[in-house]
């Protein structure tokens, strides 16, 4: 065999388990992200789920404030007719 080849084969020799471990290497890593993705997603489907229920206790809360509201407009005009009548105001 001429030199050459003896190079380019020792060359290659050396070359594809490097090759190798990078692939390896690159595997180990696709696998960890792969991993660290889905636990993302599902964290996010989890944080999408927490805040519908946010939002629907944001609306309900709102409902119950608007509601309030009108009550205590309704009172504040009684209250003021019975305290000109009684003379008092709270």
């Amino acid at each position: 065999m001429d030199p050459e080849k003896q190079k380019a084969l020792w060359e290659a020799d050396t070359v594809v388990p490097e090759l190798v471990d990078r692939l390896e290497y690159r595997d180990e890593q696709l696998d960890f992200l792969r991993t660290e993705v889905e636990m993302l997603r599902k964290e996010r489907e989890q944080l999408e789920t927490d805040l519908v229920i946010a939002e629907r206790w944001v609306a309900a809360l709102a409902k119950e404030l608007e509601l309030a509201d009108a009550q205590l407009k309704e009172v504040r005009p009684l209250q003021a007719r019975i305290a000109a009548r009684t003379g008092s105001i709270d």
